[in-house]
């Protein structure tokens, strides 16, 4: 069976499948498999294309299936599958050394000294996080992830929304409403995008939060309204932006505010994650070639 690699992976990748008697290929059209990550999308035209020229299975090498048209899967009779929760630990780890920048006010620091600006270090207090209130969005393998960090690194109060199910435990984590969450000096997002989340943190949202907090999004970039966003870091509603889910075309006005801080969707960009991904995806296409050829 023929699997296209459309992105790029664990440089073991490709010698891995081909042990395993798979074709590998960069090629999307006649492959019985394709392997991608966020970076592509699959429209439905795209699909049907791929379909029509044998396509079987898509596999999302992470978490997220929004840049694929799932419907269209349905009706093709594509199976999609993803592998989340590999990546966790690393998106955790990126997302406390954004807090730490934001709340420590180290980027700021960082982006005076570099246009020569005196910097006063009495105008620049920050706040240790361990006595900050964290709230998490999303209690999914990540928002667990970053807790756990957070209890290890002293942070005494975490407020937590997981949709669908509030329990009310209370201790260092507390499951509360979305809106408590809102109160938290600083909210980390970690949610799958839907039309549920999509524009989430709208006006409404925003406005709720406390004056000078920080907002960090790790998950999908529209599930923040980004107008909205603008608005309120440019008057001082929100004290810093912190994300991994940007689009440097569309937010080039976001990028270049002095508090707001970008990385290049590289949560994930670890070495040991995507071998841990290729074993796994290998694993699954040994076993769902055996069905496969079974039916």
């Amino acid at each position: 069976m023929k699997v296209a690699l459309l992105d790029s992976f664990w440089s073991g990748t490709a010698n891995l499948l081909k042990s395993s008697g798979f074709e590998v290929t960069s090629t999307d059209f006649g492959s019985d498999i394709v392997v991608l990550r966020s970076g592509l999308h699959l429209s439905a035209e795209k699909i049907r294309e791929l379909s029509e020229a044998g396509l079987k299975l898509i596999v999302r090498a992470g978490s997220g299936l929004d840049n694929i048209d799932l419907e269209e899967c349905k009706r093709q009779r594509i199976n999609v599958v993803s592998f989340p929760g590999a990546n966790k630990q690393s998106v955790a780890e990126v997302t406390l050394g954004m807090m730490l920048l934001l709340s420590h006010r180290l980027g700021e620091a960082n982006s005076l000294l570099k246009k020569n600006v005196s910097v006063n270090k009495n105008d620049l207090w920050g706040e240790t996080l361990a006595e900050m209130t964290v709230g998490i969005i999303g209690y999914g393998k990540t928002g667990q992830a970053v807790a756990d960090l957070l209890t290890k690194v002293g942070v005494k109060k975490i407020k937590v929304f997981k949709r669908n199910t509030l329990m009310n435990e209370k201790g260092i984590v507390e499951f509360t409403t979305f809106d408590d969450v809102l109160q938290s000096d600083l909210v980390s997002i970690h949610v799958p995008l839907t039309q549920e989340t999509y524009h989430l943190f709208d006006r409404r949202s925003i406005e709720l939060m406390k004056p000078g907090s920080y907002l960090i999004n790790f998950s999908r970039r529209d599930v923040v309204d980004h107008e909205e966003l603008i608005k309120h870091l440019a008057c001082g509603k929100l004290g810093g932006y912190g994300t991994d889910v940007i689009n440097p075309e569309l937010d080039s006005t976001l990028i270049q505010m002095d508090n707001v801080f970008t990385t290049p969707h590289l949560g994930a960009q670890s070495e040991s994650v995507h071998k841990k991904i290729a074993i796994e995806i290998n694993n699954y296409l040994n076993e769902w070639r055996k069905s496969f050829l079974h039916v």
